[in-house]
């Protein structure tokens, strides 16, 4: 059951691949909740969630990657049967490149495609200061200053902060106790997206993530700040679907936004 609840896919029809989507920090499977129905018949798209919040919020969290990566890895294992690619956005981006290098290790598997968003090549150093293990109110004002995508309402509200604070503080420590370490690229292609008003990740470190492919290589730049994915506008699922379609996977494109 718990399993389940980590896996929120399309469940009709007979998919020939699976699009694991991760979510940004303080997210959840609900982030991808449209691509579904924008993304050919033939992609099922299978958000996954970290543990404690949305249908996991009763679960403990993790922070640190070793551990949420061997969760992950036990909730889609049964999910390889067909070939897939995975989607990640920010931290969700870091986790998705871990995640497949995982996948990779343990069941000898390849992605068909790697698509990051709104973050720097893994290999990179975080010209970031560490903030997850700040006092509350320090902690919260760096949130607010740092990312403009956090709801203005959850800061306002005691009983949600009291609820979300926990979590951001994990993912942050997430990101910022992150090791990475040196392995072959992948042979699949690798798709990255940013914006061109995000503050935080420098095209340059956009641009890097072309070490880690061995293959075709291209980058999406955008409209808008670190969370650009959340204008519906933007060509990114359509981008997606058709470099699907070119690998020889799906007949069509994206669907019109839904």
């Amino acid at each position: 059951m718990m399993i389940m609840h980590s896996l929120a896919g399309r469940a009709e029809g007979k998919p020939r691949l699976r699009l694991f989507c991760l979510p940004y920090a303080g997210g959840g499977a609900s982030v991808y909740s449209t691509w579904n129905r924008r993304l050919p018949p033939e992609v099922q798209v299978c958000a996954l969630s970290f543990p404690g919040r949305e249908q996991l919020w009763q679960e403990a969290l993790v922070d640190r990657f070793e551990p949420l990566i061997e969760r992950l890895v036990g909730v889609i294992e049964d999910r390889l049967d067909l070939p897939y690619a995975l989607f990640g956005h920010s931290l969700g981006a870091l986790v998705a490149f871990e995640l497949a290098r995982r996948l990779r290790q343990l069941y000898g598997t390849n992605p068909i495609c790697l698509f990051f968003s709104g973050r720097q090549a893994p290999h990179l150093a975080d010209r970031l200061c560490p903030i997850h293990t700040l006092a509350a109110g320090e902690f919260i004002e760096r949130l607010r200053r740092r990312y403009n995508g956090i709801p203005q309402a959850i800061f306002e509200n005691p009983e949600w902060l009291r609820f979300f604070l926990p979590v951001l503080r994990a993912d942050m420590a997430l990101l910022e106790t992150y090791q990475y370490k040196s392995e072959q690229p992948f042979a699949c292609p690798v798709c990255v997206f940013g914006g061109l008003e995000d503050r935080l990740i420098e095209i340059e470190a956009l641009e890097a993530w072309r070490v880690h492919t061995a293959g075709a290589f291209q980058l999406q730049l955008y409209p808008g700040d670190h969370f650009f994915i959340h204008n519906a506008n933007l060509p990114l699922v359509s981008v997606i679907a058709g470099q699907l379609q070119s690998e020889g996977w799906t007949q069509g494109g994206a669907h019109a936004r839904l």
